[in-house]
C-alpha cells in the first residue's frame, strides 16, 4: 500500500501531513525512488517548483542524485547546499558546546533535543540535515537564569520572537546564530492539572554525549522521537517535512515503545501518535511496530483530547495564539467539569496576556 493510499484509508486529518507531491520528495530523499522520480521532480532551471517544505531535504537529495547521476546539471547547486549545511552545523555545534559549558557552570539542567545535536546523533554526516537553530529544553524555573547566564557570554535575547507564554525564548549571537530555549515539548503536552509540560521523565532518562571535549545532556532516542513527533505533528506557519525524516532516522535504533506509549497516552497524545506512526509506516525506511499502532488504535481518547488535537492540526491564520491556548487549556483541565473548563478559560487568557506583557518589558 502506498503512503498516499494508507493516509487516505486512515483518514489522517490536518494541514501538516505530506501531500502527494511532498511524498514523492520524501521517497526520493529516503532512498526509495530513483532517477525517474528525480526527472519528474526537477524543473528545467531551478528547484523553485519543488513541493513546499522540501528545501531541508536538498542535502539528502544531493546524496541520492549523486548516487545515480554524477553528471546531473543540478548536482553542483545541491552540493553547494550540502556544503553550506555542513559548515553551519559545525558552527552551531561549537556554540552548543559553549552553551553547554555555561549552563553546567551555572548548575542549570538542560537537554539539547533538536538542532545540530540531532543531526550529529542520528544522521550519518552533519551535512545531511539543515539546521536553523540550537534547541534547548529547560525546566520552567530555570529559563530566566539560563537567559541571564548566556547573556553574560555574548548571547542577546530577542524578546519580539518569544512566545506570549514566556515558555519559548530566543537568544542570538553576533554571528547571527540562534538558540531557542523552551520549557515545553508542546503546549498540550501536559499532565491533567499541571500548568507546565512535565519533562521530568525526559530529564530522568536522559543521556550524556560527548561533543568534542564537552559533555552535553540529551533525551534518550525514544524520548527524542516522542518530542519530535509531539512538537511537529501539528499545523505550523511553514510546511515542514524535516521532522518526518528525523523520525525515520531515529527509527533505525532500538526504542522503548512501551515507555513511549505510556508517556504519550498519559499526556493525551494518543490520537496524534497513532496518526504519526501510521504516516511513518507508509514512508520508506524502518517502520514503527504494528503492535504500537494497534495499541493506539484501541486506546480511548477523551472528547477534549480530540478537540485539542483538531485545533492544533488546522491552520488558523487570523486566530494567532488562541488555538494553542485553547488546546493547552483543554489538556490542563482534563479532569474538571465542562462548566469549570469554560468558566476558567478567560482567566487563562488573561494570565497569558500578563505573561506576554512581563516578557516584553523584561
Amino acid at each position: 500500500m502506498t503512503h498516499d493510499s494508507l493516509v487516505q484509508k486512515r483518514r489522517l486529518r490536518g494541514d501538516f501531513w505530506p501531500t502527494p507531491a511532498q511524498t514523492r520528495v520524501l521517497e526520493l530523499a529516503l532512498g526509495a525512488a530513483g532517477a525517474d522520480v528525480w526527472d519528474d521532480l526537477r524543473p528545467a532551471a531551478s528547484l523553485d517548483e519543488l513541493a513546499p517544505g522540501s528545501f531541508e531535504l536538498l542535502p539528502l537529495l544531493y546524496e541520492r542524485v549523486a548516487s545515480f547521476d554524477a553528471a546531473d546539471p543540478m548536482l553542483s547547486m545541491l552540493k553547494g547546499v550540502y556544503r553550506r549545511t555542513w559548515v553551519k552545523n559545525n558552527v552551531l555545534l561549537d556554540h552548543t558546546k559553549a552553551i553547554g559549558r555555561v549552563l553546567r557552570d551555572a548548575s542549570i539542567s538542560a537537554l539539547f533535543v533538536e538542532g545540530p545535536v540531532l543531526a550529529a546523533r542520528f544522521y550519518r554526516v552533519l551535512g545531511l540535515r539543515p539546521t536553523a537553530s540550537i534547541d534547548v529544553v529547560l525546566r520552567p524555573e530555570d529559563i530566566g537564569d539560563a537567559v541571564n547566564s548566556l547573556a553574560a557570554s555574548g548571547w542577546q535575547e530577542q524578546t519580539e520572537w518569544g512566545s506570549a507564554q514566556g515558555d519559548l525564548r530566543y537568544i542570538v549571537m553576533n554571528d547571527r546564530s540562534v538558540c531557542s530555549l523552551r520549557t515545553r515539548v508542546a503546549p498540550d503536552f501536559v499532565l491533567p492539572g499541571r500548568e507546565f509540560s512535565t519533562l521530568e521523565p525526559f530529564f530522568a532518562s536522559g543521556e550524556r554525549i560527548l561533543l568534542g571535549d564537552v559533555e552535553v545532556d540529551v533525551p534518550n532516542a525514544t524520548d527524542t522521537l516522542l518530542a519530535v513527533c509531539v512538537a511537529h505533528a501539528r499545523a505550523e506557519p511553514l510546511p515542514n517535512l524535516q521532522w518526518l525524516v528525523d523520525a525515520k532516522m531515529i527509527l533505525r535504533l532500538e526504542l522503548d515503545w512501551d515507555g513511549l506509549l505510556e508517556i504519550g497516552l498519559e499526556r493525551s497524545q494518543g490520537r496524534r501518535l497513532r496518526d504519526v506512526l501510521t504516516c511513518l509506516k507508509g514512508l520508506p525506511g524502518p517502520e514503527p511496530p504494528a503492535a504500537a499502532i494497534a495499541r493506539l488504535d484501541v486506546a480511548k481518547a477523551s472528547g477534549r483530547e480530540r478537540v485539542a488535537y483538531a485545533l492544533a492540526s488546522k491552520s488558523f491564520s487570523r486566530a494567532r495564539a488562541l488555538p494553542s491556548i485553547v488546546s493547552e487549556h483543554l489538556a490542563v483541565t482534563a479532569r474538571e467539569t465542562w462548566p469549570r473548563v469554560v468558566l476558567s478559560f478567560p482567566r487563562r487568557v488573561r494570565a497569558r496576556r500578563s505573561l506576554a506583557r512581563r516578557h516584553t518589558e523584561a
